[in-house]
């Protein structure tokens, strides 16, 4: 007996995302192949340089029961290297008898990898002189909290906040700033 398999379509990627903007680093794609054999990604920049990242087609892709030759794949790529400029990216499909997508579209995006800065300012009383954080005082505390992004960063999209008496707990409230009236030891944690 002898086998063989004849496959004379060009793989398809319907889709890839991010298309655009700020990204970190998870990239996804969308396909059509019966027979995929390679899946890269192709990605940097003329200042900093070209790298590639290889796709696991069996752990990186899942099938589309419905469709049984697309598939969609995710993979978080370190992009550290690139943080504060613009990347391009491109991928390339082959299948088992060498055939390419012939027209891989290239994206570009700005890489920000770098959190935003964020400083907290008080007053005590409430809008009254400026107040020294880890000092007793015997008045209420207005805290203001202010978000900084790096220069070629993506900006600052939301400040949270916590306050417990153990430092213990997740930033999660966005009304700022806000007043502590609480008597004794009150712990601030912030993010942006």
């Amino acid at each position: 007996n002898i086998s063989f398999t004849v496959d004379s379509k060009d793989p398809r990627i319907k889709s890839v995302s991010p298309v655009g903007g700020y990204v970190a680093s998870v990239f996804t794609i969308v396909f059509e192949e019966e027979n995929p054999s390679s899946l890269v990604m192709n990605f940097g920049n003329e200042a900093i340089g070209f790298n590639s990242e290889d796709f696991d087609i069996e752990s990186d892709c899942t099938i589309d029961e419905s469709r049984p030759i697309k598939r969609t794949c995710s993979k978080d790529i370190d992009l550290s290297q690139y943080d504060g400029t613009l990347v391009g990216y491109w991928f390339t499909l082959t299948d088992i008898a060498s055939n390419t997508d012939p027209t891989p579209a290239t994206r570009t995006w700005n890489i920000d990898k770098t959190p935003p800065t964020t400083t907290a300012t008080a007053t005590s009383p409430p809008d009254g002189p400026a107040y020294t954080f880890n000092t007793a005082t015997n008045n209420n505390v207005k805290v203001t909290l202010s978000c900084t992004d790096n220069p070629r960063g993506s900006g600052c999209s939301t400040t949270k906040y916590c306050t417990d008496t153990s430092d213990t707990c997740t930033p999660s409230i966005t009304l700022i700033p806000f007043t502590i009236s609480t008597e004794g030891i009150t712990f601030v944690r912030y993010r942006s």
